[in-house]
């Protein structure tokens, strides 16, 4: 995987995918341990069903055009 390689190269990791719990992603894990680097994980939010329903009031415009949006949510 290339972020192994990159914690083997030295380099900090941005991993963009998600990142589920299974062998493949745990060999990141243990590479990044032994490299001391920084590790970090930046999910796309595409699949969240608040998202998606976004979107879809976007594509509908009922709402108009907007020239920006800012989409907040908490969980816990």
């Amino acid at each position: 995987m290339v972020a192994e390689m990159a914690f083997d190269l030295g380099y900090n990791v941005l991993c963009e995918n998600r990142f589920p719990n299974n062998p493949r992603c745990n060999r990141v894990i243990d590479a990044w341990k032994r490299s001391g680097k920084i590790l970090s994980v930046a999910e796309q939010e595409r699949r969240d069903p608040m998202c998606r329903l976004n979107k879809a009031v976007l594509d509908s415009g009922v709402i108009g055009n907007p020239y920006s949006m800012l989409l907040g949510s908490a969980e816990g």
